[in-house]
């Protein structure tokens, strides 16, 4: 009877535990939310302009499933951002839980003698979390509609399923055959390490759905604007010596930026006792080796690095670094624990700092849009025809049209019209043009009658 009290005492402290973290992780996402509620990047723009659609450019579409919720219930861009934060905060939680049931691989490195993992961790060890919550690439990027978040969830899910029920573990991983194309080397991987021909068949279901998707053209992909939003447009430029010298260079800008190298390091006590590790750490393990694959690939074709690039292959070892975090304080003592403790919350300090480059870059970047946003809804009844402002940088592809989009419930050819794009839409009664010697768009009255909120 002991026993099970002790089980159902260490189980309790544990979804305690997971709670605080996730409300911690949750708080930090929702404060970036209220400093920019508007959201931000092209893809978010993309995927909020075809909230109807599942299928949105070349995505995958798990996804694009939360935007086509939010939209189907009502909710608007400042919803989807919120429920993209909470599904950003509980994979943080998921880490944890993933670093707590990993932690008996390194608790015997000093030979103690400790009879149970919850004895050794005590009730604190969530606070070991607190600096992957924090961290900064991811606390920006899971706060709008991307993939970062939905591969993490699922991924972790299947792996937090295995011992308790590996076949629901199994469809968790098919799941994310959905999610990005880098799932799909994933999902074999996950065939290798199960050796189970039942794994294979219920972690399979995601690819095959999408196979049957594309062949029989059950879903056509929606467009929302011009670009075809492929990565591998700029390749060839960019397989220069000099080229990837830059390129290179701008990444290790990010990687230091972010603090990215104090956690990959946090993780070095799970990695030299890799002869101990089961199916769990073989699988965030091959996970992270193929996204830092696919980051080089993402590097040259975009021909940038930006914050982005750091969230996968930081939070895919997120569990280990969260045991190495809490292993390092753990054998400390006396002063250099406490030394190591200010270290620890130097590393908050200095990723959140990147949190703060990102979201003022952020603001930079799309301000003249967010001023022409506030004009179209202080013009009730009005319609618009935009000549945009082209973004500039090696994206210069994007536009002013795609931000309206995504800030707004408007969508080109429907509601108002963007001229370069010649999509058409309802005869406008105002027309905003960018000028670039003016630097600001230039509104013209061409018909009908201003309301009372309208300066035009």
């Amino acid at each position: 009877m002991s026993g099970k009290n002790t089980d159902s005492s260490g189980q309790n402290r544990v979804w305690r535990s997971t709670v605080w973290i996730v409300l911690v992780a949750l708080l930090i996402r929702l404060a970036i939310i209220a400093w920019m509620p508007d959201a931000y990047q092209f893809d978010a723009y993309q995927r909020w302009a075809g909230r109807e659609h599942l299928y949105i450019q070349v995505w995958l579409p798990a996804t694009q499933v939360l935007v086509w919720l939010v939209g189907k219930l009502g909710g608007t861009a400042l919803v989807l951002r919120v429920v993209c934060a909470v599904l950003g905060a509980i994979t943080i939680g998921m880490a944890f839980q993933l670093a707590y049931s990993m932690f008996s691989v390194v608790q015997y490195a000093s030979k103690d003698q400790e009879s149970t993992t919850d004895n050794h961790l005590g009730s604190n060890f969530w606070l070991w979390s607190i600096p992957l919550a924090l961290f900064g690439p991811y606390v920006v990027w899971s706060a709008v509609p991307y993939q970062e978040s939905t591969l993490l969830f699922f991924l972790f899910l299947g792996l937090l399923l295995h011992k308790r029920s590996p076949y629901l573990g199994d469809v968790a991983i098919g799941a994310l055959a959905l999610v990005r194309y880098e799932g799909w080397p994933l999902i074999i991987v996950h065939w290798v390490l199960r050796r189970n021909w039942r794994a294979v068949l219920f972690s399979s279901w995601g690819m095959l759905l999408w196979l049957a998707i594309r062949h029989f053209e059950w879903l056509e992909p929606y467009m929302a604007s011009p670009d075809t939003f492929s990565d591998w447009n700029e390749l060839s430029e960019n397989l220069t010596p000099r080229r990837a010298r830059h390129l290179f260079r701008q990444l290790w800008l990010m990687f230091d930026s972010s603090g990215a190298g104090w956690f990959l390091l946090a993780a070095i006590p799970m990695l030299t006792r890799w002869r101990q590790w089961t199916y769990t750490q073989w699988m965030l393990f091959w996970a992270f080796w193929g996204q830092c694959a696919a980051l080089g690939g993402w590097l040259f074709s975009l021909g940038i690095a930006f914050s982005r690039m750091m969230v996968l292959p930081v939070m895919l070892l997120a569990p280990f670094s969260i045991v190495g975090f809490a292993w390092a304080g753990k054998r400390l003592v006396g002063g250099v624990q406490k030394i190591y403790w200010l270290t620890i919350l130097a590393l908050c300090g200095w990723t959140l700092r990147d949190v703060y480059i990102d979201i003022e870059a952020f603001n930079k970047h799309n301000r003249w849009e967010r001023a022409l946003v506030d004009d179209i809804e202080a013009c009730e009844g009005d319609v618009w025809s935009i000549y945009p402002r082209i973004h500039n940088g090696p994206r210069s592809r994007h536009d002013g049209c795609e931000v309206v989009q995504g800030l707004t419930n408007l969508r080109v050819g429907e509601e108002f019209s963007c001229i370069p794009w010649m999509w058409g839409g309802p005869t406008a009664t105002l027309v905003a043009s960018w000028d670039d010697e003016t630097d600001q768009y230039e509104i013209e009255r061409v018909s009908g009658t201003p309301s009372k909120t309208c300066p035009y």
